[in-house]
Order: C-alpha cells, then sequence, then structure tokens
C-alpha cells in the first residue's frame, strides 16, 4: 500500500456492514478483513486491506484516509471469521463476500477522483 503524494489524483472511500446469525440477532467479535481494489486493464492494484472486528451491534464500519486512494475503487473483498468460537452466540461458517461499489459523489476533474462507498448486510450460518 503506497500513500498519496502531493499533487496525485485520489478519491475517497467508506465502508460499512451488519453480521447477523440465522435469527437475525447481531454478532459481535467477528473478524473482518477488507480488501479493496482497482482494476485497470490489466493492471490489478491492492489500494488498501485492513482487519475489523463487529460491535455488540453487529456493525463495522470505516473510512481511510484518502492518502492511500489513488485510484477509484472497483471492487471490495470482505471475509467474515468467527475468532472466539462459541462466545457471542456461537461458532459460525466463515464467508466471503464482494459488496457493489457506489460512486456517491462525482470529482471535481482536477485532483479529486470521487467519493465511493460500500454496504453489506451479512447472515452468518453455525457450524
Amino acid at each position: 500500500i503506497h500513500a498519496v503524494d502531493y499533487g496525485c489524483p485520489y478519491a475517497e472511500f467508506s465502508l460499512k456492514g451488519t453480521v447477523v446469525d440465522e435469527k437475525d440477532t447481531p454478532i459481535e467479535g467477528i473478524r473482518v478483513a477488507v480488501e479493496v481494489w482497482n482494476v485497470d486493464g490489466k493492471d490489478i492494484r491492492k489500494m488498501y486491506n485492513d482487519t475489523l472486528y463487529t460491535d455488540a451491534e453487529g456493525k463495522v464500519s470505516f473510512m481511510p484516509s484518502h492518502d492511500y486512494f489513488f485510484y477509484p475503487p472497483d471492487s471490495v473483498s470482505v471475509a467474515m471469521e468467527d475468532v472466539d468460537g462459541e462466545d457471542n452466540g456461537g461458532d459460525f461458517k466463515s464467508q466471503i463476500i464482494s459488496p457493489e461499489v457506489v460512486q456517491i459523489e462525482k470529482g471535481d476533474g482536477i485532483w479529486f477522483e470521487g467519493r465511493y462507498e460500500s454496504s453489506f448486510n451479512a447472515k452468518l450460518q453455525k457450524k
């Protein structure tokens, strides 16, 4: 991952998500590994990755500094894993999803490439 230098175009990105069980009960403590990608022809760039944990409401969210985004994001991968076993409602199967990336604000045509977001609601099944 590279930080944007002075005078480089940049984009902003945010992600929000909720993880629940089969009865729609929020699950706390689920590890959520996020990867954000940009694809330009044959050039595939991983622009950002982070590991988050769901809170008591089963929610995660982040908006990394635009210093990481040279290009608008094209795809997001979200891998969810229960790392605490039976705690917090049971032992759940892992799941990987690719929520849609949506442009919510156009760029200024100069440096700012626009604002993008991705959101998800995931339902995990018990093992």
